[in-house]
């Protein structure tokens, strides 16, 4: 049987001078550029398959900046969703007007079509990418994903989904193409987002500051000082408003848990990462071990071991296959 087809994009393989340029030939519809101060070591492993209407990539890649202008939305009309996540790292920007943070385990959609900008720290991810046509006849609606972060149960189910991908796609076959995208289809029509409502001034203004903690929160997660007292004094918040900002999310403290519990899962699920578990969870903030294996099990209903079991395959960085830019190229370009 023949296997799906895939491409995979190692710029380590090229001289330094080239790299950028094949990352951006490679990603069209994006403008990208390194972070200011991260141009030399600039680097990006890229590995995708095509499965007819979606495609799934797995990137490593150095601090970047990605963004749609509204002069690239002009210029390529390029028609397409990206579910985005992160499997290390963490990003922030503007996505429509409205600010977006993310961190690791954490799953974001993008519609194409409309302008975003999001500056990423060196990180690994997962995306699928669907046509706009393909989910809309899936959902029997247009979804609003701009800048969605899936929570939930369902969106938990969708970022599992996501990663199992990245497991069982390199021993895929064609015949198994229609199967894996009837699949992924369901799972991100089970997680669309309800309508969204405008926000009231008060609601806003919380939503700011909701932005601002969970952006401190990501570039701070395993810091052994990260709590509420501290966010406040770094950021100069007083402590009624950042605990009346985080009502409707149940609070701070147990925001702070979540996060930290997710970049622990992502961390076991990574096929490169071998230290204990305790280790792991010591390095994101857990200084008791029985604590965080409660927590964790009350959060996913399984053992942190029972996680790890269940590690993805991964990808030999050593295959690259032809001209892979401009194969890339034509496969994004929807």
């Amino acid at each position: 049987m023949t296997a799906l087809p895939f491409l995979t994009l190692d710029t380590r393989l090229l001289p330094p001078a080239q790299r950028l340029a094949a990352w951006r030939a490679a990603i069209p519809n994006y403008d990208a550029h390194p972070i200011e101060g991260a141009e030399a070591a600039f680097g990006v492993f890229a590995r995708a398959w095509l499965l007819g209407d979606i495609i799934v990539t797995h990137t490593t890649v150095s601090a970047v900046c990605f963004s749609r202008s509204t002069e690239r939305l002009r210029a390529d009309g390029a028609d397409t969703y990206n579910l985005h996540i992160l499997l290390q790292g963490s990003g922030s920007g503007d996505v429509d007007g409205r600010a977006l943070s993310v961190g690791p385990g954490q799953l974001v959609g993008f519609d194409l079509s409309r302008p975003f900008t999001v500056l990423s720290e060196p990180s690994e991810s997962v995306s699928i990418v669907i046509g706009r046509a393909t989910l809309q006849d899936a959902a029997r609606a247009e979804p609003d994903l701009h800048g969605h972060v899936f929570e939930g149960a369902a969106g938990l189910l969708l970022a599992d989904h996501c990663l199992a991908l990245t497991r069982h796609l390199p021993a895929a076959t064609t015949n198994d193409a229609a199967p894996i995208v009837r699949a992924t289809l369901a799972h991100v029509v089970a997680a669309l987002p309800a309508a969204r409502s405008r926000p009231t001034t008060g609601e806003a203004g919380a939503t700011r500051i909701r932005h601002e903690v969970r952006r401190y929160i990501d570039r701070h997660i395993g810091s052994d000082d990260l709590s509420p007292e501290t966010i406040g004094q770094s950021l100069d918040l007083s402590r009624t408003s950042l605990y009346r900002s985080f009502q409707p999310v149940g609070g701070i403290a147990a925001f702070i848990l979540r996060r930290r519990l997710q970049a622990v899962r992502t961390l076991l699920l990574h096929p490169s990462e071998t230290r204990p578990i305790s280790d792991i969870a010591r390095s994101l903030g857990f200084t008791s071990n029985s604590h965080f294996a409660a927590a964790f099990r009350k959060e996913y209903g399984c053992s942190p071991r029972d996680v790890r079991a269940h590690q993805r395959i991964p990808i030999d960085p050593g295959e690259t296959h032809g001209d892979v830019s401009s194969q890339f190229q034509s496969w994004m370009v929807r």
